[in-house]
């Protein structure tokens, strides 16, 4: 049942100097929720199992120090110990969004809502390539149809502050 709330226990042991087990570390989970089980398994590498357990109290005791916590305490070196998995080579294309398709989104976005300064200040924001998106779309050769598409925008939204913004950026595209 996911519902069920567990109570977890977990002893660790070591061998101490004379060659015998000894319990040295306890851990306890309390209200504890079984969340997810994975499994990974790669050809000539150690297949391992992911068991994630969310909590409402945790505590730890360390036996030979006579030591507790309320919070699972970790050694100093414990992240070159477990290193965290490598990134795929697939994720890198979601870091930025600074390409010439984002900066001609940008563009469209900008005389659509009537906002061209402000969404052009984003695609510069964005750095990369963006700009140049931005540029094939909004420039002075496409200036035209910006006015045309700008003025079929502003006859299902008449707004006198949007119609002076797009005649003010599009003076400054000619140099007025």
């Amino acid at each position: 049942n996911n519902n069920e709330q567990l109570f977890m226990g977990f002893d660790f042991y070591r061998i101490n100097r004379f060659g015998r087990l000894e319990k040295y570390y306890y851990i306890q989970l309390r209200g504890a929720f079984l969340s997810a089980i994975h499994h990974q398994i790669i050809e000539n590498q150690l297949d391992t199992e992911t068991i994630t357990i969310s909590y409402e109290f945790i505590l730890c005791q360390h036996l030979i120090a006579n030591t507790e916590f309320s919070y699972l305490a970790l050694p100093e070196n414990y992240n070159r110990l477990f290193l965290p998995n490598s990134k795929n080579q697939t994720n890198n294309r979601f870091k930025t969004l600074n390409s010439k398709a984002i900066g001609r989104l940008l563009a469209a976005g900008g005389v659509y809502n009537g906002n061209i300064e402000g969404f052009r200040d984003t695609a510069e924001k964005l750095g990369g390539d963006a700009i140049k998106g931005y540029d094939q779309i909004l420039n002075e050769k496409t200036a035209g149809i910006a006015i045309a598409t700008a003025s079929i925008l502003l006859t299902k939204r008449s707004n006198v502050d949007t119609y002076t913004e797009i005649n003010s950026y599009l003076g400054k595209l000619r140099g007025q």
